[in-house]
């Protein structure tokens, strides 16, 4: 028993969280069941139940305990309907992950290592992309064309192309750090840095013509927006949030001006919330987010305090 703890113990539960990175272009089952084994061996380990006891103790995560409980507590409202229940469960349930998987990320080598098998992952996704979009058939890899979702005109990968575009944003941030480091590196005259800075060129280019002008995720373009504003906070501290905000909204003018599928899917945006306030009754996809906030707040003002539950509107 001592020796299979002790082998336990040894097992970095950071490879398992790469190795869930780099399956989330492919399916989901290998990343659920990675996940698992990352969080047994990361428990595996004494002191990283110790790290779990110091973060609990921290306000932020009372608070958080307390809303979890508070939730999990409404389905005994009167009027719950269990099957919206357990898919709101399902759902966001799955974000208790990120204070679970903290004490996995411990040092700056896994970390990295993480970091660096999602980049790989999604320059996988990247590449199949552009082979959709050129009309290769892919369907031994299991991508096979779903209505609207990896076809020429809309090559997504994995998911729907909000989920597409929503992580290419996040690479896209990766990918230009790692830029802006090999320009850095180039300037110190170490080895090798010129060909890390043309791939991380080539790959930022690629994700942003991906990003853009191929797929019609728009939720990638919001997360987008926040780079600029990640890197003037870095630079200039909160000095440079005004300037980000300048930044992010000539970006986003000028795609809006230059590539017309961001024309074509921002338009269309506004005309379904023009329709919504019209009193158009229709299920578009701005329209039902819109109506679905306007339905909230006032399931919010019918009973602000104690609520209707997570399963009861």
């Amino acid at each position: 028993m001592g020796v299979g703890l002790s082998f336990l113990q040894r097992i970095n539960p950071a490879w398992f969280l790469a190795g869930a990175a780099f399956f989330l272009p492919i399916k989901p089952a290998p990343v659920n069941l990675l996940l698992v084994l990352a969080l047994v061996f990361t428990y595996s380990r004494l002191d990283n139940w110790q790290v779990l006891g110091r973060l609990i103790q921290q306000w932020q995560m009372i608070l958080l305990l307390v809303l979890v409980t508070y939730l999990l507590s409404t389905f005994l409202y009167a009027g719950n309907d269990v099957a919206l229940y357990r898919d709101f469960l399902s759902k966001y349930g799955r974000f208790l992950l990120i204070p679970l998987l903290i004490p996995a990320f411990r040092s700056i080598r896994d970390r990295m290592l993480v970091a660096k098998a999602f980049s790989l992952s999604m320059a996988i996704t990247l590449v199949l992309s552009y082979f959709v979009w050129l009309n290769v058939d892919l369907s031994v890899l299991g991508i096979v064309p779903d209505g609207e979702y990896a076809i020429p005109s809309n090559p997504t990968v994995f998911k729907k192309h909000i989920t597409h575009n929503f992580f290419m944003a996040i690479a896209l941030y990766f990918w230009l750090l790692g830029l802006f480091r090999s320009a850095n590196a180039i300037k110190s005259n170490e080895s090798k840095a010129w060909f890390w800075a043309i791939l991380y060129a080539a790959l930022v280019i690629a994700a942003l013509i991906n990003l853009f002008a191929m797929v019609d995720g728009r939720t990638g373009w919001v997360v987008f927006c926040v780079i600029p504003f990640a890197f003037c906070l870095q630079k200039y501290g909160l000095k440079g949030l005004g300037f980000g905000f300048i930044l992010s909204f000539v970006i986003m003018g000028a795609t809006y001006l230059a590539i017309d599928n961001v024309q074509d899917r921002v338009d269309k945006g506004f005309n379904e919330v023009s329709d919504v306030f019209g009193g158009v009754d229709q299920k578009s996809s701005v329209g039902e987010r819109l109506m679905l906030q306007i339905s909230g707040w006032q399931a919010f003002l019918d009973s602000p305090i104690i609520g209707h539950g997570i399963g009861g509107i």
